[in-house]
């Protein structure tokens, strides 16, 4: 099962990486201004030409989650996850070889449309290729990915020209088609829902699952989908079972986000000129994302030994204590009672963030999410989650500078810090404990 879900989270490393894209493509920007323009741009840029590309990648992940569940419906999954390769791929090459404003605009639309895919699409694959003890590890490794691809993107981006830095992106998705077209592997699940039970088998077997346990497996999810289909999907989405599902995971996934992870990540060069960093802003990038890599290997380890709720709630309480430090630490700054010592104090504490982002609220959402839906209505409420997710990331991303430059950044963190407090507050009374647990448990668990 391990190699299916490393190749097909060649997607999250390309989704790692276009989310980071933006913090070394500005700085290059802003060292490189021009009279008429910057060094890597002849034309004169829009004074909002950052964010208007960030703003754009966000509204193609909103708009494109229903399309690839409907496709992934339709033509299976194995399919959908090679066209979610197509636009990562094309993007990065229109970046590398023309360098217009209107062809970056495109491509990170583009761009967008893919993050949408493959935060939609391989959590069902992973879900549906898992079994109930290693859900949360082989979900894990689209986290490990997402971070490698953030690490790289930090790296490269500040060592090569902009135009090198694009088409060495590219290189991923070229890979990508092959490895998976020729190792990759259609879910038993969707062979059974159309009926092909000897397909379904043969991917069991290529799922390395023991002949003995493909007959339970088989009759397994035959009798998930024989229940489900006793219902109409009008009824399913008025169970109050599944409305309190549904609101459990919309409310993770906003939490998520309202912590300012994504905005932090984006903006982690401005952050530090912000909090007025002891260190160069491009360093304290890499090192995040060297911190961001190792912390999200450590959750492999541990994430089936304890319970979701509970490193849900450690992580939210940790993220918000060292978002209150940052906070009182810019308090301090506007006084001018920071020594040079206690300037090293923001890249220590969002290292911290990072790690304490990675045991709960960053990687256990999306576990969640690909093992609570029913079968019948999971494309269709992962398509509105993940429409409802990039909304929130939208928003976050396109104010947050605009907010923390505003009322101030130590204002901006004490916010996120209470946010967490409430994140956890709302995991402890609304979010259930699924791990080591069937579908069918779970479910039973809601009622």
């Amino acid at each position: 099962m391990l190699k299916f879900t490393d190749i097909s989270n060649i997607l999250f490393f390309c989704l790692g990486a276009t989310i980071t894209w933006i913090s070394p493509v500005n700085t290059k920007i802003e060292n490189t201004k021009i009279e008429n323009g910057t060094v890597f741009f002849d034309e004169v840029l829009p004074k909002d030409f950052i964010s208007s590309i960030n703003t754009l990648s966000t509204v193609g992940a909103a708009i494109s989650a229903y399309f690839y569940t409907h496709i992934a419906d339709k033509f299976g999954r194995k399919i959908t996850i090679l066209s979610i390769g197509v636009p990562y791929l094309m993007s990065y090459l229109i970046m590398g070889i023309w360098r217009t404003v209107k062809t970056y605009f495109v491509a990170r639309f583009v761009l967008g449309v893919a993050m949408g895919g493959t935060f939609s699409v391989i959590p069902i694959y992973a879900g549906e290729i898992s079994c109930k003890y290693n859900r949360a590890t082989l979900n894990s490794i689209g986290g490990v990915m997402l971070a490698a691809g953030g690490l790289f993107s930090y790296v490269i981006g500040s060592l090569l020209s902009l135009d090198h830095y694009n088409l060495t992106l590219a290189f991923f998705p070229a890979i990508f088609f092959p490895l998976f077209f020729i190792f990759g592997v259609e879910t038993a699940h969707f062979y059974m829902y159309k009926n092909q039970e000897d397909l379904a088998r043969q991917a069991f077997v290529k799922l390395r699952i023991p002949n003995e346990e493909i007959e339970r497996e088989l009759e397994h999810v035959v009798n998930i989908i024989k229940a489900q289909s006793q219902t109409t999907m009008f009824n399913f989405i008025r169970n109050k079972v599944f409305i309190k599902v549904f609101t459990s995971v919309i409310g993770l996934l906003m939490f998520q986000q309202l912590t300012g992870i994504n905005a932090i990540i984006m903006f982690n060069e401005t952050i530090y000129e912000l909090t007025e960093s002891n260190f160069d802003s491009s360093v304290c990038c890499v090192i995040i994302g060297i911190v961001q890599f190792f912390s999200s290997l450590l959750v492999l380890t541990y994430e089936e030994r304890f319970g979701r709720k509970t490193l849900l709630i450690t992580s939210a309480l940790t993220m918000s204590i060292l978002l209150t430090i940052l906070g009182i630490h810019c308090v301090f700054l506007d006084y001018g009672i920071i020594n040079i010592y206690l300037k090293l104090l923001p890249l220590i504490v969002l290292s911290l963030f990072v790690i304490s982002y990675f045991i709960g609220i960053g990687p256990i959402p999306f576990v969640i999410l690909s093992e609570i839906f029913p079968w019948r209505v999971k494309s269709i409420a992962v398509s509105v989650v993940s429409t409802i997710y990039w909304i929130t990331v939208f928003l976050i991303v396109t104010y947050f500078h605009s907010f923390a430059t505003t009322v101030g950044p130590d204002s901006c963190f004490l916010s996120l810090a209470a946010l967490c407090i409430i994140c956890a507050v709302f995991v402890y009374f609304y979010v259930e404990e699924t791990k080591g647990k069937t579908f069918e448990e779970i479910q039973e668990i809601f009622k």
